[in-house]
């Protein structure tokens, strides 16, 4: 399961993958698609802990998850962050 705040920061890994298919959920992105042979969920639901866990939350109620990794660019964005 991978978790981020926003759905474009899943762009490079849609270059890669097969089979995306969006999935029924309240929050604002839910996905799965295949990768090497492994089934990936994503969810994005907006900055913040609070949206991070319900991303999470709504992922893990949607397969066998044997991992969860936050992921995300924005610290990429700001030359000021370490």
């Amino acid at each position: 399961l991978l978790v981020a705040a926003e759905s474009r920061e899943f762009d490079g890994l849609r270059r890669l993958a097969a089979g995306w298919k969006k999935l029924d959920s309240r929050i604002a992105m839910l996905a799965a698609c295949e990768v090497d042979g492994r089934t990936w969920i994503l969810a994005a639901n907006g900055a913040g802990p609070a949206l991070a866990a319900e991303a999470a939350r709504s992922g893990l109620g949607n397969g066998n998850v044997d991992r969860v990794i936050s992921m995300g660019t924005c610290g990429a964005l700001a030359d000021t962050l370490a």
